[in-house]
């Protein structure tokens, strides 16, 4: 066996960890959606928490993963739930057919699994962990059961407007959904700015009359550090000095391919297109506009309840 000597390098400061990792402080029920290795920090703050005497409110927690095996942590949290009665915990494993014996859930998490075990479950806070395809699709599942939640009690009101959903999609045809997220990743994954992509899914919704849409990225912006005073403008982007001119030409292509029949997508327009973006970056850009299109139409259509988005996305660095 042959051995190297190690380089010396100079030291290294490790600091932190910094925050606070526990749940809220409110008197209000928390569900946990999280899959894979992003069990571990609230695998540590419901252990601590029911050591030092318990958890104050319900909480709930879907955990996903393929198979038992892929679980970290699963038996733990099975007897964490059984010594708590106010801990439910569901795992469900994507890998495993309705056939197999044993406990849990089967399938990704969704609007339907989670319209199971949030029943009774109203104003909660709501914990995303996951990868970031992951955590995108379980932001929107449960800002879709939020709504159903807010709705269902407005019908019990007759001071409250019905705005249910004509058709939960989510649940009628979940591929559809499923093939919806995995056009917006190939997207995510391109060069294109991640607050441009905002503007671009915020001008398309405002002018199909998405008003679930509208409400989802303009928090979603915000939540990414875009300015306040540029998200006002974007309806009258052509008048307003704060954007770039590679977001001008994203936004006039936006408008050019959203309103299709009346402009034809223009030669001049796509002139300034390829002026500022390469040709893969012209690719992503209209696919971002084909999908937030396709997103406005379900959410019109299917009459998508508004205002209980919560954005799970944080600042993107300058």
């Amino acid at each position: 066996m042959s051995s190297r000597r190690c380089r010396s390098v100079p030291p290294v400061k490790i600091e932190g960890p910094f925050g606070d990792l526990r749940l809220h402080h409110a008197d209000r029920p928390a569900v946990v959606l999280t899959g894979g290795i992003g069990i571990t920090p609230f695998r540590s703050i419901l252990l601590e928490t029911i050591r030092a005497g318990g958890l104050a409110y319900p909480v709930v927690v879907l955990y996903a993963n393929r198979r038992p095996q892929d679980a970290a942590f699963l038996d733990e949290l099975r007897t964490l739930a059984e010594r708590d009665a106010n801990l439910r915990f569901v795992p469900t494993m994507s890998g495993l057919d309705a056939s197999d014996a044993r406990e849990g859930e089967r399938g990704r998490i969704d609007v339907s699994m989670l319209g199971r075990h949030l029943a009774g479950v109203t104003n909660a806070i709501y914990y995303l962990t996951g990868p970031p395809g992951m955590v995108q699709d379980f932001g929107r599942c449960s800002s879709t059961v939020a709504s159903m939640r807010m709705t269902s009690a407005a019908r019990n009101s007759p001071d409250i407007e019905d705005y249910g959903m004509r058709l939960d999609y989510r649940h009628e045809l979940p591929e559809a959904s499923r093939a919806m997220s995995q056009l917006e990743r190939v997207v995510e994954a391109s060069t294109l700015d991640p607050k441009m992509r905002e503007l671009i899914k915020l001008r398309a919704s405002q002018i199909n009359g998405c008003a679930y849409c509208v409400d989802m990225h303009t928090k979603d912006a915000q939540a990414m550090g875009e300015d306040a005073q540029r998200l006002h403008l974007v309806a009258v982007w052509r008048e307003a000095p704060v954007f770039s001119p590679r977001e001008r030409a994203a936004l006039a292509w936006t408008e050019a391919l959203t309103l299709l029949p009346e402009t034809g997508a223009p030669d001049d327009v796509y002139a300034e297109v390829a002026r500022e973006f390469g040709a893969e970056e012209q690719v992503a850009l209209t696919l971002a506009i084909i999908a937030i299109n396709g997103w406005n139409r379900l959410a019109v259509g299917f009459r998508q309840p508004v205002g209980e988005y919560v954005s799970h996305l944080h600042p993107v660095p300058a």
